[in-house]
């Protein structure tokens, strides 16, 4: 029996050689994942430009701890408030 696919297997997301980069990484799909309730929309989500992120998508932004900041505050609202 397989289990389901997660969030970083849509993504294709390969652990890299940075631990502080990919566990930001995880930590934003998983968060993505919980907000969006698929982890086709998650990836799809993560992969995707946004306007709040200057255009950049949230995966670019995760390579700055400060972007990280941004998409999960946005994470947050997208969970709580509405916010996409």
């Amino acid at each position: 029996m397989s289990k389901p696919p997660t969030v970083l297997d849509v993504a294709g997301i390969q652990p890299s050689s940075d631990a502080e980069s990919t566990k930001l990484l995880l930590e934003l799909y998983r968060l993505a994942e919980e907000a969006f309730e698929s982890p086709q929309e998650a990836a799809d989500w993560m992969r995707r430009p946004h306007p709040m992120l200057d255009g950049k998508t949230p995966q670019e932004c995760a390579k700055a701890s400060s972007g990280g900041e941004q998409v999960v505050a946005i994470l947050v609202g997208v969970k709580y408030g509405g916010v996409a």
